[in-house]
């Protein structure tokens, strides 16, 4: 009896392990995917307003009870005066910053120095405020990091993008990764829950929209009813609601630090997915600095599993 039972359980265990591993990668494809969506709708039939937008009123159905149940007089616990600055960082602003630059830049460059700009800052922040300092292989994942964002970015335009307003976007993808470090380490310094919090900028960012629509185009009142529900639907539900919701349960099952690893994958499923929809390719020597990219995050990601050594 004890035996089948501790081959049950096993079997459960064995079974939620490949559930996780599959919700990480359609998460992660996701995540990859969203840049391109973005790019598409910019250059299509939207504007970044527009997009923003729609991202906040699809997934305010799945947001507004989350806010509800956590107590929205009160920002969900956190206080609205801490709710409105993690929605500044987190919130419209930080996505307004990345569906401009999509304006401008090559999809495969979003995917590339928007999480990498993230990672770097992070983790140079972790470096600077801990007692604690990792292996060789921290310093090293930063500088191929580095190196290979600064490939990509001074590599040369992608052939379809201007390539005078190309470091314009590049500079807006690096500024919103730069409130997103910013958003993050709030959220774990004020001991915020992500999916909370989540909800609160949700709902916080719908008052801001009008503010945006006075000073930037808008065309949504215009724009084809498919293509709002079809970036409404992918950026709003697929996007923001149900790729949190997959993510929180493969980081329940696998753990957080199992999960770092699998985050230099978006920049590859950004760069592939924007070759067939877009028609996007890098030039010759970007794709060297995207691969020197993804190694640089791996290896940061692998140094969070290696012990740590006192300073001193």
């Amino acid at each position: 009896m004890t035996s089948s039972t501790g081959d049950s359980g096993a079997a459960a265990d064995d079974r939620r392990r490949r559930l996780a591993l599959a919700a990480t990668a359609i998460v992660v494809s996701i995540w990859g995917l969203q840049f391109v969506m973005i790019r598409l709708a910019v250059t299509t039939s939207l504007t970044a307003t527009d997009v923003t937008l729609l991202r906040y009123i699809f997934a305010l159905p799945v947001m507004i009870p989350i806010l509800w149940r956590y107590g929205w007089r009160n920002g969900a616990g956190l206080g609205w005066r801490k709710a409105i600055i993690l929605t500044l960082c987190g919130g419209a602003p930080m996505l307004m910053l990345s569906n401009i630059g999509l304006q401008f830049a090559p999809a495969s460059h979003a995917a590339c120095l928007q999480p990498g700009t993230v990672a770097v800052l992070s983790t140079l922040f972790l470096m600077m405020t801990s007692a604690t300092r990792g292996t060789w292989l921290i310093p090293a994942g930063l500088a191929i990091s580095v190196l290979g964002l600064a490939i990509v970015t001074l590599g040369g335009a992608n052939a379809g993008a201007a390539a005078s307003l190309t470091p314009l976007g590049d500079a807006l993808f690096m500024a919103s990764g730069l409130l997103w470090t910013i958003y993050t380490v709030l959220l774990v310094r004020w001991k915020a829950s992500p999916l909370v919090m989540t909800a609160v900028s949700a709902v916080a960012s719908i008052p801001l929209m009008p503010l945006f629509g006075l000073f930037l185009p808008m065309n949504i009142l215009s724009a084809p009813v498919a293509d709002l529900l079809l970036h409404g639907l992918f950026q709003g539900v697929v996007n923001y609601a149900i790729a949190f919701l997959l993510w929180a349960y493969a980081a329940r099952v696998l753990g957080a630090v199992q999960m770092g690893y699998v985050a230099p994958l978006i920049p590859v499923f950004g760069v592939l997915f924007a070759i067939p929809i877009l028609g996007e390719w890098p030039a010759h020597i970007q794709w060297l600095g995207i691969a020197a990219a993804v190694c640089g995050l791996g290896l940061i990601a692998l140094a969070q599993k290696t012990p740590a050594h006192s300073v001193g």
